[in-house]
C-alpha cells in the first residue's frame, strides 16, 4: 500500500471516529448503562419478592413463579422497561428536534451562505479586477458509508452549474484533496491545474466521474479551509478559466480575504457539515 493511500485511509478513519463521537455521545451513554445498572442492582430484590414471598398475590398453582431465574428475568424487564421507554421517548424528541433544526439550516443557512458567497465574488473581482470567469463554492466532508467519506459542493456562486453539486471527490483527490491533507489551521493553496507539468507531486487527479462533472476548462484553484475542533468542516474553493486571473489569484492580499471570509463563516460551515451528515 502506498503512503498516499495510507494517509487517505487515516483521514477517513479519523472523520469516522470525529462523526461517532458527535453521532453517539460517549458520556450520554455511560450515564445511561450504569443508571440501568442502579435500577437493576437496587430494585431487583423487592420486584423479586413481590412475586414469591409468602404475601404475593400470584397463585400457589402458577408453577413457573417457583423458578427463580424466570422470576429475576421478570422482575429485571418490569424495571428496564419503563426506563427504555423514557428512553426512547427522549430519543424520539430530540430526533424531531433536531429534524426542525435541519430544516431551520437548510432553509435558511446555506441560502445565506450561497448569497454571501455571490456578494463576495463581486469584491474580489472589484478589488483585484478579476474576470467574471471567477467561480467560488463551499465544500464539506460528507459519510458515504463506513469510513468512507468524500468531499461534496454544499454552496455556490450562480455561474457553476447544478450537475457539479452531485460531484463527490475523494479526501485525496484533487486541489481539494491535496489542501484537505495539509492538515494545518488556516491553510491556503493555489494550484494552477492548466499544465500537468505544474502540478504538485503528490496531486491525485479526478476520476472519471468527477471529471465529466466539473468544467474542464479550469485553469486554476484557491482552496482555503475552515477549521472547526481541530478538523476540517469545509473548504472555500476560488477557480477560474480565464488565464489573465492566474496572477491575480496569486496575491496573498486575496488570500488574507478569502482567509477572513472563511473564518468568518467558520460555525456556519460546521452547521452545515452537521446537517449533511445527520449529526
Amino acid at each position: 500500500m502506498s503512503k498516499l493511500n495510507l494517509q487517505s485511509l487515516k483521514k477517513n478513519f479519523k472523520y469516522e471516529v470525529d462523526y461517532l463521537l458527535s453521532k453517539f455521545k460517549l458520556s450520554q451513554a455511560v450515564v445511561f448503562i450504569i443508571t440501568l445498572l442502579c435500577l437493576v442492582v437496587t430494585g431487583l430484590g423487592d420486584t423479586t419478592s413481590f412475586f414469591n414471598s409468602n404475601n404475593s398475590f400470584i397463585p400457589k398453582d402458577w408453577t413457573w413463579f417457583n423458578s427463580k431465574k424466570f422470576v429475576n428475568l421478570l422482575a429485571a424487564c418490569i424495571i428496564l422497561i419503563p426506563s427504555i421507554l423514557t428512553w426512547l421517548n427522549e430519543f424520539k424528541r430530540q430526533s424531531q428536534e433536531y429534524s426542525e433544526i435541519s430544516e431551520l439550516v437548510v432553509e435558511n443557512v446555506i441560502p445565506r451562505i450561497q448569497n454571501e458567497l455571490i456578494i463576495f465574488k463581486e469584491n474580489l473581482k472589484t478589488k483585484f479586477n478579476i474576470s467574471d470567469n471567477i467561480r467560488l463554492s463551499v465544500f464539506v466532508p460528507i459519510r458515504y458509508s463506513l469510513c468512507n467519506w468524500k468531499l461534496q459542493m454544499v454552496c455556490k456562486t450562480s455561474n457553476i452549474p447544478d450537475k457539479e453539486l452531485i460531484a463527490a471527490f475523494a479526501l485525496n483527490e484533487g486541489v481539494l484533496g491535496y489542501t484537505f491533507f495539509k492538515t494545518r489551521k488556516q491553510h491556503i493553496e493555489f494550484i494552477d491545474v492548466s499544465n500537468n507539468n505544474n502540478l504538485p507531486s503528490k496531486y491525485v487527479p479526478l476520476n472519471q466521474d468527477n471529471f465529466n462533472l466539473i468544467n474542464r476548462d479550469i485553469k486554476a484553484v484557491l482552496v482555503v479551509s475552515a477549521f472547526q475542533n481541530g478538523s476540517v468542516a469545509g473548504l472555500l474553493a476560488i477557480d477560474t478559466e480565464n488565464l489573465l486571473d492566474l496572477s491575480k489569484m496569486e496575491d496573498y492580499k486575496l488570500h488574507s480575504d478569502a482567509l477572513d471570509w472563511i473564518i468568518a463563516r467558520s460555525k456556519a460551515v460546521k452547521w452545515i457539515w452537521r446537517i449533511k451528515n445527520n449529526v
